[in-house]
């Protein structure tokens, strides 16, 4: 597929991965909805991008609220017209042992990186109604194994994993569900959180969104940035293809 006259969602848009998706779209003629709550950092990537090929509108939402959660995908709708691809990228982690993070924290953490994408897939099934779109949730290696001092954010991206596992046997005509698992992105995050260890192996966003939109055009249902990981977790991999015809044969019949 060409992303060329694209209609394109992306959440967590002014930062990291969801902001170097939009750089690596302005080469294209396309029509791209940035959301985020930093409006500052919104005001910034629209001054960054005006001479790009894009056309780029912005949306201040807080996927941190149920309400606004609510309105994602009619606002997108009413601002774009139509979408073809959503990447529901939008997502953050809180470092620390589960016992030091309070109720806001912990909530925040489940709205944002798990209520927020699997409502965003709802909605746009709702409107879509067959017709052909791509959804692109951002997991996280995390999703696959866990790290001391993020057992919020893993549980929240692993939820998400096991989401994909089963709904790739229902019958969705015309969605295409692909996950990503980076590993750790060398972002603001680390940057502004100097007493944060950075994790082993780590990569940029821009590799990153290099390698979700390439799988993008291949209509792949994973991609890990992330050659290195992917030999890690090769043998998890391995007993997931084997449990394929498992789930295969309690797939639900078709009328």
């Amino acid at each position: 597929m060409s992303f060329n006259q694209q209609h394109i969602v992306i959440t967590g848009a002014s930062s990291g991965i969801g902001r170097a998706l939009v750089m690596e779209l302005a080469n294209y003629h396309c029509h791209v909805l940035a959301i985020d709550k930093d409006a500052i950092g919104l005001r910034q990537l629209s001054l960054d991008m005006e001479t790009s090929r894009i056309q780029l509108q912005m949306l201040e939402l807080d996927l941190a609220n149920l309400l606004q959660i609510q309105q994602l995908v009619p606002l997108a709708l009413e601002k774009l017209g139509r979408i073809d691809l959503f990447f529901a990228n939008a997502g953050f982690a809180l470092y620390g042992s589960f016992g030091s993070q309070d109720f806001s924290a912990r909530q925040a953490q489940l709205q944002v990186n798990l209520v927020a994408p699997l409502e965003g897939l709802y909605q746009m099934l709702q409107i879509a109604q067959g017709r052909p779109f791509s959804y692109i949730i951002t997991a996280s290696a995390m999703a696959k194994t866990g790290m001391p001092n993020y057992a919020m954010y893993a549980a929240t991206k692993a939820a998400l994993d096991r989401f994909a596992d089963c709904f790739r046997f229902e019958h969705h005509p015309g969605c295409h569900l692909m996950l990503v698992y980076p590993i750790a992105t060398r972002t603001d995050f680390f940057k502004s959180h100097e007493s944060i260890p950075l994790p082993w192996p780590s990569q940029s966003p821009q590799k990153v969104a290099q390698s979700i939109l390439k799988a993008v055009f291949k209509k792949k249902k994973a991609v890990y940035p992330s050659f290195l990981f992917q030999c890690m977790i090769s043998l998890q991999l391995i007993n997931q293809w084997l449990m394929y015809p498992y789930q295969l044969w309690n797939k639900p019949k078709q009328d």
